[in-house]
């Protein structure tokens, strides 16, 4: 794109500064900036951009809006780089000319920092917009606490940044500003619903559930008041958060119960704001606290099998919307081998070994739940070779045999009979079993378990 058109001071024809008359504007102007210092080269980019800004007449004050209204203009225009750089040189060139005393000088500037974090934001770069919106709050008390959107942007920018306990303490603060002045409650209506979503969040990923879910309860009621396409947008992401809190204190049910509510949150404009992978991982989730559920209730009951027939259901739909992510067909897969269905469970788990989101080396453990089910189904000999490359790759990747790959292959040489197989599964066997000896995790205890079970059914053989 073009570049913004220059300011009447930008004339080609003048003389360029040396070194040392820029280094003098760089000492200059640290005093009463918290930013914008850097090396010779740079302080003379930084005087380039400038030239652009409008040179209109007036305080030091009105020319900083004159640039600032320049840098939204060429917003607008979509050139968003171009609009940053015009921002903060609109910020450089009055700190210069300012002072710390003019009252409106240092709204302006409170302003032009929240524009310049916003669009640093917008582009991803969520440390820089962080200094901006930091050097605001801190310099500039009596112009930021009359607009919460500056604690709330640090706080995104903090929780962005994995920072999640000053993220937590931004949100509060603007949570605060919000609440203190009914007039400002009502002037900013989004954040009644915001800001306890991404309270909520936040103490969510800080594993403090208990709290996340009362902060999100306390959204959805504040939903209730607000106009129906606000309620629209904000509803599937109060859900979603529940529904993860509930999963987070084992509240499966309950999980389960909002994920399905979930479901029936789509609309027109919920789907332009929401990202595909929402989809997907709400399904994933949903199918997850399915199968938990399932395990709270007796096994082979009526209830468990109602439960595991809507995950196994929901697994389905996963891998008919993301049909090529290997983590849908597995999570189908394990529904149906728990179901009992080994047919269906191995042709899932073949599309698993072939997807195109497979990691290096593949997914753990996949051979190994192919061979269980060749073995359920009586194809021994196929399961044998699955499980020989089972531990091939285990050696290759961990430098020890598989545990559970041993068990399964001594089963399936048992399953085919003969002296010879005989041997070698029982050598597998003891190996796996010397192996395991001590250690007290539940996995090591169930395959030692596993190993043990198979060797007492192949010495009776």
């Amino acid at each position: 794109p073009a570049p913004p058109p220059r300011g009447g001071g930008g004339g080609g024809g003048e003389e360029k500064l040396s070194k040392e008359d820029l280094q003098k504007l760089v000492e200059a102007a640290k005093d009463g900036r918290v930013m914008f210092e850097g090396d010779v080269e740079r302080e003379s980019k930084e005087l380039e951009d400038e030239e652009q800004l409008p040179n209109t007449e007036g305080t030091a004050a009105e020319r900083c809006v004159a640039g600032l209204t320049l840098a939204k203009e060429t917003m607008e225009q979509g050139h968003v780089a171009a609009s940053l750089n015009m921002t903060e040189a609109a910020l450089r060139r009055a700190y210069k000319e300012g002072s710390k005393e003019d009252e409106e000088l240092l709204k302006v500037l409170a302003e032009g920092h929240l524009i310049a974090g916003t669009v640093r934001q917008r582009m991803g770069a969520w440390d820089a917009a962080l200094v901006h919106l930091k050097t605001a709050i801190e310099n500039f008390p009596d112009a930021v606490a009359a607009n919460p959107a500056f604690y709330y942007g640090a706080g995104a920018s903090y929780a962005v940044l994995g920072n999640l306990k000053d993220a937590l303490h931004m949100f509060s603060m603007c949570s605060v500003i919000v609440n203190e002045s009914e007039e400002l409650y009502a002037g900013y209506p989004w954040l009644r619903l915001v800001l306890p979503i991404n309270i909520g969040q936040t103490l969510l990923r800080m594993g403090r559930a208990t709290e996340a879910l009362d902060n999100l309860r306390s959204a959805f009621e504040e939903a209730k008041t607000v106009d129906e396409e606000m309620m629209a947008l904000a509803r599937p992401a109060i859900l979603y958060y529940v529904a993860l809190s509930r999963a987070a204190l084992e509240q499966h049910d309950e999980a389960c119960e909002t994920w399905g509510e979930w479901e029936g949150t789509h609309s027109t404009v919920e789907e332009q704001l929401l990202e595909t992978n929402w989809r997907e991982r709400w399904r994933q989730h949903y199918v997850r606290s399915l199968v938990l559920a399932a395990g709270g209730k007796p096994r082979g009951s009526p209830e468990w099998r109602a439960t595991m027939d809507r995950g196994a259901e929901q697994a389905r739909l996963l891998t008919e919307e993301f049909g090529g992510l290997g983590r849908a067909w597995w999570m189908r897969a394990d529904c149906l081998s728990s179901l009992g269905d080994a047919e269906g469970a191995l042709e899932c788990y073949r599309k698993v070994m072939t997807a195109a989101d497979a990691p290096d080396g593949g997914f753990p453990d996949v051979r190994y739940q192919t061979g269980q089910c060749l073995l359920q189904l009586g194809r021994a000999a196929e399961a044998e070779a699955m499980f020989e490359e089972e531990l091939n790759v285990s050696r290759v990747q961990h430098s020890k045999a598989h545990p559970r790959a041993s068990a399964g292959l001594a089963a399936a040489l048992c399953e085919q009979g003969g002296e010879e197989r005989y041997e070698r599964a029982d050598k597998l066997l003891r190996e796996a079993i010397e192996g395991l000896k001590g250690r007290t995790t539940a996995r090591e205890l169930a395959e030692r378990a596993d190993c043990v079970t198979i060797r007492a059914y192949l010495l009776g053989l």
